[in-house]
């Protein structure tokens, strides 16, 4: 495709397209992502698109924006200038990085490192773009999306639709699960690769890049954008992960949102992982496991508030033959759990603490995640990954795998999600499998299941074992005692 501007029927520049550039300028998607290697042509696609909506849509209004203002200013607003025609400007405000065109249409460049909320819901764009996305949080692309509201008509009178636009080099960040994850079709991806561009670059810049490291080109020459991009950092082997992908099923019932995988059976038991959230950003999840096969039989995940998630809990355990529930207790679980005592739910795992004053193991209700039990729940996961125990139902726990990485982050304590993604559907898998054991039988595929109490260690690291401190174990106890 060959782009030119005339004015006056007097030719003033020209360009020819790559395919993905065309594409991505032609594109009616409501939000498009064009992601790519350097050098492959994506902000001179950018400022021909600005100007392409501009001239289409009189009285249109539109934000370009980069995280600091000072990186827009020398890169795309530098270039909208020297691509423009002057002739097309109207009014060009230095101050307010405001340019309006001679039909009345206006684009302003901004800085979104210190942009309130409450200054950007205020606008009512006809488009927007973002420059080096990646470095953009999730929440500001939504708030932005929930300005493109402007009513936009060409000069025959037909409507137009107000679009949001993201260029970004590869990283794993909101902007993979967005664009690629969500197959949302209201999403669309295009990939750049520097070689779509080469023709328009020094070759001796095309040179330099294609004589770096194979690992660094995949990134930067050839823009590739998938989970192995996270390879050096990934907690789950890949291995793990594509053996995983062939017991994806889809559910067989739905349960009051709660999706089902496997009926109940009688005479096996369960297990509940349960991840609580405040409701807000992160998702409330709860994953049901067969103790007897390892397979996920439910999962249900919303954003609920913590007291609410208790019914759901409640409800699923009992028809899951009163399923023992593994209930993480840190921050808002404490609210679940609460909860769960006044719906006089009682098979809740209990774990084993060492208490320093009174030189004794006590036994208390729920899973607490800290620095030195989060890598025993992981690692006994990937032990029953590993033997081919564990057999995943749901699509999205895997695509969470996929994106869980070593991180030195201290509230991820070694391990989580990358930025910009979710572990809630993992944490609450990995919750139900915890204190599994799976044993091949000799001369079969089978397994044979049991569970085992929780083992602490104090701190001079002597084994404690709950037999040793309470006698006799056959001796009842209710589940509300400390």
């Amino acid at each position: 495709m060959k782009i030119k501007f005339e004015v006056q029927g007097e030719a003033q520049q020209e360009w020819i397209m790559n395919p993905n550039q065309e594409r991505f300028i032609k594109s009616i998607s409501r939000y498009i992502g064009y992601v790519g290697g350097r050098g492959c042509g994506k902000s001179l696609a950018l400022v021909l698109k600005i100007i392409h909506l501009l001239l289409k849509y009189p009285g249109n209004y539109g934000l370009i924006g980069r995280f600091n203002y000072n990186d827009l200013r020398d890169t795309t607003e530098a270039d909208f200038y020297d691509v423009c025609p002057k002739q097309y400007i109207l009014e060009r405000n230095k101050q307010e990085h405001r340019v309006t065109f001679i039909n009345r249409s206006q684009v302003i460049f901004r800085g979104l490192k210190d942009i309130k909320k409450t200054e950007v819901r205020s606008l009512n764009l006809g488009f927007f773009g973002l420059e080096q996305a990646e470095e953009i949080e999730e929440s500001l692309f939504d708030e932005l999306s929930a300005c493109l509201r402007r009513k936009l008509k060409d000069f025959e009178g037909k409507m137009g639709l107000a679009q949001g636009f993201v260029l970004a080099n590869p990283a794993l960040t909101w902007l993979f699960k967005k664009f690629k994850q969500s197959k949302d079709p209201a999403y669309e991806f295009i990939a750049g690769s520097m070689l779509d561009n080469k023709d328009n670059l020094p070759k001796a810049f095309v040179d330099d890049m294609m004589s770096k490291p194979d690992s660094w080109k995949r990134i930067f020459v050839y823009g590739e954008f998938d989970e192995n991009l996270l390879a050096g950092r990934a907690v789950f082997p890949v291995e793990y992960i594509r053996s995983q992908a062939l017991n994806i099923k889809e559910p067989i019932l739905n349960l009051d949102d709660i999706q089902v995988f496997k009926d109940v059976q009688e005479g096996h038991n369960y297990r509940l992982g349960v991840d609580s959230s405040e409701g807000a950003y992160d998702f409330a999840v709860i994953k049901g496991v067969d103790e007897q096969t390892g397979e996920e039989v439910c999962c249900y995940a919303a954003r609920i508030q913590p007291d609410l998630l208790a019914y759901k809990v409640d409800k699923i355990g009992r028809y899951f033959n009163g399923a023992k529930v593994v209930l993480e207790i840190n921050g808002s679980g404490l609210a679940t759990l609460s909860k769960l005592k006044d719906l006089s739910y009682e098979n809740i795992w209990m774990r084993e603490e060492f208490d320093k004053i009174a030189k004794v193991i006590t036994k208390k209700l729920g899973w607490r995640t800290t620095h030195a039990s989060k890598p025993l729940l992981i690692s006994h996961y990937l032990e029953l990954l590993n033997k081919g125990f564990v057999k995943l139902r749901d699509e999205q726990t895997l695509q969470e795998m996929k994106t869980y990485v070593y991180s030195d982050e201290a509230r991820k304590r070694g391990m989580g999600a990358e930025r910009g993604f979710f572990d809630d559907r993992i944490t609450a898998t990995m919750l139900a499998y915890w204190d599994l054991l799976a044993e091949p039988r000799v001369g079969d595929n089978e397994f044979v299941v049991s569970t085992q109490e929780i083992k602490t260690y104090s701190e001079d690291r002597d084994r404690l074992f709950l037999k040793d401190i309470l006698g006799d174990e056959n001796k009842p106890q209710h589940w509300l005692e400390d």
